[in-house]
């Protein structure tokens, strides 16, 4: 049983850091990077995280995107984050496209992955939304910084996102589009700033029970000190070995012809360094031990809790990870849920990338246009008890 636990936590780590990704040789942390500042002086409601972006045009950047568009203009940026650097990538429609009233779009990656998993999807969407459209690395994945000592999971990557749209983008509204574990922090993001969310699309969603692994379910032997760094060290030697990587890849994809070198050697280059690599295994078991967060149905409703705006949800009908029935989960907390099935796995938006950014420019572009108003949850001014005494 334990090993198959291992095994379902390295499969969720690989399947995760799916797509067409950059040459291994253009790769770049953040903490390399030289980066003009800003001051930024709005402040966030919540405790003051300083956050000021900085720009750079990539020189020869390969990102599975052409870095020379002939009509999109990208650029990779950083922005600080409690004293460490975040990663963002940037696509801007040409002039001609643009529509400055339209919300940013915004992407989140899954669980071991990065901004580059949406490679297929980013350009496109801008092209044909005009919005300007954002890639964000999570702390501790990606390119973005990786420090110790760090909670990392859901409600420091939904902070990160809070300090991007409001403290680097300052947008009124956004769209969300997560996969996976993203589709997670969309949701926690979503629900605790419904006001700036002007819509939200999961994609084979993760965190039905509260927790983003492949269990499901909160178990918690896995918080035991030795088994925790059993499981996040093996997660991350898989997902650093070509081999080891491209095996866990094939049991991933319906389509195999989406796994080609430039995936698998772009995906473990981020882990071959050994400074990185030891950090990794910290970060990984940190994630393994982490406590489950809010269940779907505190996140999602159509009522006084959680976020109660447009939902898009696509899912692939060979996902093994997050099975189709999980949707029924959804719909109970959403039964006005838009729902798109496609034919793929746990990546579809990779497999099928057309078919994808079709529908997803179809319902935001509806989305805005419509600008249906929904409520907006006041929070609670009482402790919630789950068992009332009277």
């Amino acid at each position: 049983a334990m090993h198959k636990l291992v095994g379902g936590l390295v499969l969720l780590a690989a399947l995760e850091t799916s797509s067409g990704f950059l040459s291994p040789y253009s790769f770049k942390s953040v903490d390399s990077m030289r980066i003009e500042r800003r001051d930024v002086t709005r402040r966030l409601p919540s405790p003051a995280i300083s956050c000021s972006p900085s720009r750079r045009e990539p020189s020869g950047l390969r990102l599975g995107m052409a870095a020379e568009v002939e009509s999109a203009r990208i650029t990779q940026s950083s922005f600080p984050f409690d004293g460490k650097q975040v990663f963002y990538v940037k696509v801007e429609p040409p002039e001609s496209l643009r529509k400055p009233d339209f919300p940013p779009i915004i992407f989140l990656h899954g669980l071991g992955s990065h901004s580059v998993h949406f490679s297929k999807n980013m350009k496109e969407v801008s092209m044909q939304t005009g919005a300007c459209v954002y890639g964000l690395d999570f702390l501790g994945l990606g390119r973005s910084s990786k420090p110790g000592n760090t909670r990392y999971g859901q409600d420091t990557w939904a902070w990160q996102v809070s300090c991007l749209v409001e403290e680097v983008l300052n947008a009124e509204k956004v769209f969300i589009v997560g996969h996976s574990a993203g589709g997670y922090v969309g949701m926690c993001y979503a629900a605790d700033q419904p006001a700036k969310v002007a819509g939200l699309c999961v994609v084979g969603c993760a965190g039905q029970y509260g927790v983003i692994g492949p269990s499901r379910f909160y178990i918690p032997f896995l918080r035991i000190g030795f088994i925790s760094k059993l499981v996040g060290g093996w997660i991350v030697e898989q997902i650093r070995d070509p081999e080891l990587l491209k095996k866990q890849l094939e049991r991933m994809y319906v389509n195999k012809d989406a796994i080609n070198k430039n995936l698998v050697d772009g995906l473990s280059c981020i882990w071959k360094d050994e400074d990185t690599f030891t950090r990794g295994k910290e970060i990984f078991t940190n994630i393994v031990k982490g406590e489950p967060g809010r269940k779907w149905g505190q996140l999602l409703s159509q009522g006084e809790v959680g976020y109660c705006g447009p939902l898009l949800t696509v899912w692939g009908r060979n996902d093994e990870i997050y099975p189709p029935n999980s949707v029924l989960d959804l719909k109970e907390c959403r039964p006005d849920l838009e729902l798109k099935w496609m034919d793929g796995g746990h990546c579809a938006h990779d497999e099928r990338p057309q078919e994808f950014n079709e529908l997803l420019v179809e319902w935001a572009k509806r989305v805005e246009e419509e600008r249906r108003p929904f409520p907006i949850p006041r929070t609670p001014r009482y402790k919630m008890l789950d068992l009332w005494p009277f």
